[in-house]
């Protein structure tokens, strides 16, 4: 059930020390208090949507993070091999120059120098459309 939200419910009249931690290993995203009534249903069940919402947009913006960090060899060696090409272009000012292109065709920083890997240089200005 790996990557899915769970329907998770705690009973909050299991007050033992081992009872709680359970129930905090199993990190629910809501909790019914007895006895139950229309106000606390509807609130548990919000508060749980909004919690299993939650926890998919941080799995997803922590996938894209984690790309990114995967994409640092890529992005390094397109530095470097623009720094071969442009020899005489200071450190900073290479980056910007891929920082740049890529605005420019409307694309990351990391596919940008993808391609500047693949084609072995800056792709042309005409290479790429919005």
């Amino acid at each position: 059930m790996e990557g899915q939200c769970a329907d998770r419910r705690a009973d909050r009249h299991r007050r033992r020390p081992s009872r709680l931690k359970w129930l905090l290993d199993l990190q629910p995203a809501s909790f019914l208090i007895k006895p139950l009534r229309s106000a606390g249903l509807y609130t548990a069940l919000v508060v749980a949507f909004d919690t299993a919402q939650r926890r998919v947009d941080d799995a997803a913006h922590i996938e894209r993070l984690e790309d990114r960090i995967r994409s640092r060899r890529v992005v390094f060696a397109a530095v470097l091999q623009i720094m071969r090409s442009h020899a005489h272009v200071r450190r900073r000012t290479r980056f910007a120059l891929i920082r740049q292109t890529a605005m420019r065709h409307r694309t990351t920083i990391e596919q940008l120098c993808a391609d500047i890997i693949a084609g072995g240089g800056m792709p042309n200005r005409t290479s790429r459309t919005a």
